[in-house]
């Protein structure tokens, strides 16, 4: 790896004490799996490509801080926002119980001063940890992004269904998508309730099923390609993990807060000939991968003016197969492209043999000099023998063509 130092403790402290020290395993590096990409970067100006490809260090995980789907966000405030899933919460602030989705924020300088707090377990609204609310379907609610857009957080929420014989090849699946918004920096949110969102989601069905927007600056401040005008969310086709394919959709930042599916409109284009369409079951995918296209998030990295995409999947099909086995090792492709709707390209190929990192989210705030290198945010089994679900921190750097 090109890291002359490991990653700083994330999570050093609490506002009211001091955080215990994180567990580093250099069992879990990644390896490198080859393929750096084409040997040249295209001539046209316009789409030439920055990121030739991304390698990552060292994790350092939290065992105090477990849960699911740390999706992140850059807040008005200047804090770092992000979600748990089927967690008791930061230092167990939404025990005894837990809950489904957490809102937590953490503020600090820099990824060592980090200190971070629960916001509003949410457990009233979409259930305790595990608890499908009283709907008898054997799902509960989980999320699948947060975003900070304008001075209003929107927070994603979808049905789970843990895998079972017959059930999609055992993969985990999300479908009946709903968006929510909050105004007073997460203390409560507005739209569908927990009955609504079951009987009519915002996005019904699976193609649409985990969608996450794309992050752009901090509080959504705009980047190109029309963000000023709309906000732009990927999904994939339906299943927490090990999903087939990546569809964009997006929505006119005027109307976004209306929380309709009526103002939103998805591609259905290619690269080179970009259109739009209102109807979901029209959409054509970014990225078509069998079982190697995980729920996710993507940002913009506006020093390299490039898109990165942070997939991931399980090679053994599913997180449930035969547990853990199957949970090792884990793939984390990343791909890259200079416009939303792609050409996309493989820039990372990376496996973790003795890790199952999952739902990898960059944190948007620390973009390194020159945007070369980052740290992503995630959660997993860090360990074969001793914990599972926790925060880890992996740093990552970016090689350029120029």
């Amino acid at each position: 790896m090109l890291f002359t130092t490991h990653l700083l403790f994330l999570f050093i402290q609490f506002a009211y004490g001091q955080y215990p020290p994180p567990q580093i395993n250099d069992s879990q590096v990644g390896i490198d799996t080859g393929y750096h990409g084409p040997l040249e970067s295209c001539s046209c100006a316009e789409d030439r490509p920055r990121i030739k490809w991304i390698t990552f260090g060292t994790n350092t995980s939290y065992a105090q801080d477990g849960g699911d789907t740390f999706y992140s966000t850059w807040g008005p405030d200047w804090d770092t926002w992000f979600t748990i899933d089927d967690s008791a919460g930061i230092k167990a602030s939404c025990s005894p119980n837990g809950s489904n989705i957490i809102i937590n924020k953490a503020r600090g300088p820099s990824v060592a001063d980090l200190r971070p707090a629960t916001v509003n377990c949410l457990q009233k609204e979409w259930g305790l940890h595990g608890d499908d609310m009283g709907h008898g379907d054997d799902g509960s609610w989980k999320t699948t992004g947060l975003s900070w857009l304008d001075d209003v957080l929107y927070l994603w929420v979808s049905r789970n269904f843990a895998p079972a014989a017959g059930n999609n090849s055992l993969r985990q699946t999300a479908q009946n998508s709903c968006l929510l918004k909050s105004l007073n920096y997460g203390v409560t949110f507005q739209g569908p309730d927990d009955e609504e969102c079951y009987t009519n989601p915002t996005f019904p069905g699976r193609l649409f099923g985990t969608p996450s927007f794309i992050q752009y600056g901090r509080n959504g401040e705009a980047g190109p390609h029309g963000s000023d005008k709309y906000a732009y969310a990927i999904s994939n086709d339906g299943s927490w993990d090990n999903g087939d394919s990546i569809q964009l959709g997006r929505v006119p930042r005027e109307r976004i807060a209306n929380l309709s599916s009526k103002d939103w409109e998805f591609f259905n284009g290619s690269p080179s000939e970009v259109s739009w369409t209102r109807n979901l079951s029209d959409a054509k995918p970014l990225l078509y991968s069998q079982n190697q296209l995980s729920s996710t998030a993507a940002i913009y990295n506006p020093y390299l003016e490039e898109y990165i995409l942070n997939e991931w999947y399980f090679p053994n099909r599913t997180g449930y197969g035969v547990y853990p086995q199957a949970l090792y090792p884990t793939v984390w492709t990343w791909y890259a492209s200079r416009k939303p709707w792609g050409p996309y390209r493989v820039v990372s190929n990376t496996s973790w043999p003795n890790a199952a990192w999952y739902n990898p989210s960059v944190l948007n705030k620390f973009w390194g000099f020159d945007g070369k290198s980052g740290t992503v945010i995630t959660s997993g089994h860090a360990y074969l023998n001793h914990s599972s679900q926790v925060l880890s921190t992996i740093p990552f750097e970016i090689e350029t063509f120029w």
